[in-house]
């Protein structure tokens, strides 16, 4: 009896070190990809368990182009993208460069991902001629768009749509709102780096670098697509337009860097409320210019060597034909340049009634710091090269400080060619008068007649 239990406490004791013994040669024979955390995982699909595995479905509706189960090409990252449940996911590319010759289409509330703009490159191969990224829906829109982490090389030289191919773009969203782009390196684009058109807008294009990119602009919103922002990017070397608006309003480029760009660093044709401050602008081959645009914001803003010797201006507010470039506020902007054309240019009679405050402007201007052929412009505190200028648009025009009216209260009034006066608008009987001398040496004498106001006269009262 006694050796039977024996027995059997060996059979129980051999039979726990047997298990012992299996388990951890499973645990340490078997592995799944990567170290994943258990914590709230969803795995469905085709989970592949063993040495080197590689999950083939979706952990989280995440699914990673591994270059096996989906190539590294735009056919692979699209049947990425469409293995995805219909509520949206992520599409994420390892470092690696992806053949693109074809447009990856993208629905809403996608996220495509890389690993970084250096190391995760799509290249558009020798004539593909297509947009690189687009937008599923153009007709009805999409919206919720995610787009970081890679570069896009657009592969100019092999790709040149001036041969009657038509043009194409790194990113084309048309009818897209609510989407973001950031950290991207737009590359070598014959024609438009990113462009947006139409829809309700609200996107952001955020740290991102536009190089080496063509005419229409590195960024190009358009036809109506509003309210985006474009911050905190850098524009180096495109030969064409910077930031491009056509034709829509409220849109806000802030913080931005521009560099040795061969066409205008912001360009805003038609539309406007839109907002350009605190950008760095250096050594760009035009400047700022507003055409036939309105209520547009250009503010504390620095601009350094920027736009040419001979025509337009660093802040160029421009009209061609019958229309009319009005109501803009330029204040507060740095602006040196060592053979500019203007400053500020305000081309024509038909820029009117627009608002020049608190801009220092100084460096070798061939046709003046300020060149004003425009109607109605108000000034406020522009520093010349040092010289604080209070100027008169016209011939006609006063600078007045205080009330217009001669019935109220005023405190300086100044009219180019007739006189100065200088009063406070209410019953004085004074006589003590001010002597001021202009730059003929002529005499000026200031005092109050009996009536309460300020005369101003040659003649000795």
């Amino acid at each position: 009896m006694k050796n039977s239990s024996k027995l059997n406490i060996i059979s129980i004791l051999l039979s726990i070190l047997f298990t012992f013994f299996f388990v951890v040669y499973f645990v340490y024979s078997t592995t799944i990809g990567e170290d994943i955390s258990t914590t709230n995982l969803t795995i469905t699909n085709n989970l592949s368990v063993g040495n080197n595995a590689t999950t083939t479905g979706k952990l989280n509706n995440v699914i990673i182009v591994d270059g096996i189960h989906f190539e590294k090409t735009s056919a692979g990252i699209q049947n990425a993208i469409n293995a995805l449940p219909e509520e949206g996911g992520k599409v994420f590319l390892p470092e690696g460069t992806y053949q693109v010759s074809s447009t990856i289409l993208i629905p809403s509330n996608v996220t495509l991902e890389g690993a970084h703009p250096s190391s995760t490159i799509l290249y558009l191969v020798d004539n593909s001629h297509c947009n690189v990224i687009q937008n599923q829906d153009t007709t009805n829109g999409n919206t919720n768009i995610t787009l970081r982490n890679f570069k896009i090389d657009g592969n100019d030289a092999g790709n040149d749509c001036d041969s009657g191919n038509g043009c194409y773009a790194a990113i084309y969203f048309s009818k897209v709102s609510h989407s973001t782009i950031e950290n991207l390196w737009i590359y070598d684009f014959e024609d438009d780096g990113i462009r947006f058109d139409y829809g309700d807008g609200d996107n952001i294009i955020s740290n991102s670098r536009f190089e080496s990119n063509g005419s229409r602009g590195a960024v190009s919103i358009r036809e109506h697509s509003n309210r985006n922002i474009v911050s905190n990017n850098v524009f180096v070397n495109n030969s064409g337009r910077g930031v491009y608006f056509y034709y829509c309003e409220s849109n806000t480029i802030i913080g931005n860097s521009f560099q040795d760009n061969s066409g205008e660093p912001v360009d805003i044709v038609g539309g406007g409320f839109n907002v350009v401050t605190g950008n760095a602008f250096y050594s760009d081959t035009y400047g700022i210019r507003l055409w036939e645009s309105f209520y547009n914001i250009i503010s504390n803003n620095t601009l350094y060597d920027v736009g040419p010797s001979g025509s337009g201006g660093s802040i160029w507010l421009y009209v061609y034909g019958d229309g009319n470039t009005s109501h803009n506020l330029i204040t507060s902007n740095q602006i040196y340049h060592s053979n500019g054309y203007a400053g500020i240019n305000i081309d024509n009679s038909n820029c009117q009634n627009n608002y020049l405050s608190n801009n220092y402007i100084s460096g070798i201007w061939n046709a003046g710091e300020i060149r004003d052929l425009g109607t109605n412009t108000i000034y406020a505190n522009q520093l010349l090269n040092n010289n604080l200028l209070f100027t008169f648009p016209t011939s006609t025009s006063k600078f007045i400080i205080g009330a217009t009216s001669s019935s109220e209260k005023f405190l300086l009034q100044i009219e180019p060619n007739v006189d100065i006066t200088l009063g406070q608008g209410s019953s004085s009987t004074s006589t003590t008068f001010i002597t001021l001398r202009d730059s003929n040496s002529a005499l000026w004498y200031l005092y109050p007649d009996t009536s309460g106001n300020l005369v101003v006269t040659t003649t000795k009262p």
